[in-house]
């Protein structure tokens, strides 16, 4: 329940546009009414997935583990889909999506299976798992286990991160990501010293190439930000430094006022949670 001094409101913005005519033209907000905290829960996830759309799949996938095991080696696509999606076969080991499980399986087509990954994603090298793998009395989980490509490099469904939409709506190039940025920045009020934006991020759905393209793109946008930076509030792009996984690595981007609370390098110190590039401040530095 919210405190009974709190008042709230619902208002439909759409991300891509200039927030200014959307809050005050249509009376969705008072006249140049600015604001302590704008927070976009899980705006810079890009959850989105080209590969349950793509015409086109990869001919081979490697299963490996730090055990060897019957289900280890490369395995080769069929020539039919399962279910909808791709399927690959080695010996007598299938790999294929399971849909009343929700989950990508190594099936013996003898019976049983071998090992399975929960998560609706369109391939399984993108399956985040951990994969559950039996080892002759129970499925346990082995951090280990991993479905990767065969050959290293982009996979046939890859996109641009242009062409990528993250769950605010936004694309995920930098120009995109900067507007955005910008557009949050606009109406955060100066005149409150520890105001900030958060765009948050939760994870990035894609093969270590194509994440790795997109966090570029966002560390590419909060450099221009502070490069163009105008106003009282600067860009610092998060990381998680205790995650291992390349997909979770990214926590979004913070605009913060320099020596703020919510200025990350004077909450974090020199801990790599926090990464930015350099801006011009005289009490701060980066």
């Amino acid at each position: 329940h919210l405190p009974g001094w709190l008042d709230h409101r619902f208002v439909a913005l759409d991300n891509t546009r200039d927030f200014h005519p959307q809050l005050y033209s249509s009376s969705q907000c008072q006249e140049d009414q600015l604001f302590d905290v704008v927070l976009l829960r899980q705006g810079l996830c890009f959850c989105d997935d080209p590969s349950k759309t793509s015409p086109t799949w990869p001919c081979q996938v490697v299963v490996s583990r730090t055990q060897d095991s019957t289900v280890c080696g490369t395995y080769s696509l069929e020539p039919y889909l399962c279910e909808g999606r791709p399927s690959y076969r080695k010996g007598q080991c299938q790999l294929r999506w399971v849909h009343q499980r929700t989950e990508w399986a190594v099936l013996d087509i003898g019976g049983g299976t071998w090992a399975c990954a929960r998560g609706d994603v369109g391939h399984p090298v993108l399956a985040r798992g951990p994969w559950a793998v039996w080892d002759g009395q129970a499925h346990v989980n082995d951090p280990s286990f991993v479905v990767s490509l065969a050959q290293p490099g982009s996979p046939p469904w890859h996109r641009a991160p242009n062409e990528r939409v993250c769950c605010c709506g936004v694309g995920g190039d930098s120009l995109s990501v900067l507007y955005l940025l910008q557009r949050v920045a606009a109406v955060l009020d100066t005149r409150q010293p520890h105001s900030f934006g958060l765009l948050h991020g939760a994870w990035t759905n894609g093969t270590k190439v194509e994440v790795d393209q997109l966090h570029f793109q966002i560390e590419e946008a909060a450099r221009q930000f502070n490069e163009q930076r105008r106003g009282a509030h600067a860009a610092a792009v998060l990381w998680r430094s205790a995650a291992q996984e390349y997909w979770l690595q990214c926590d979004g981007i913070v605009l913060f006022q320099p020596g703020s609370r919510a200025d990350p390098f004077t909450a974090y110190g020199t801990t790599p949670y926090a990464r930015t590039v350099p801006f011009a401040h005289a009490a701060t530095a980066v």
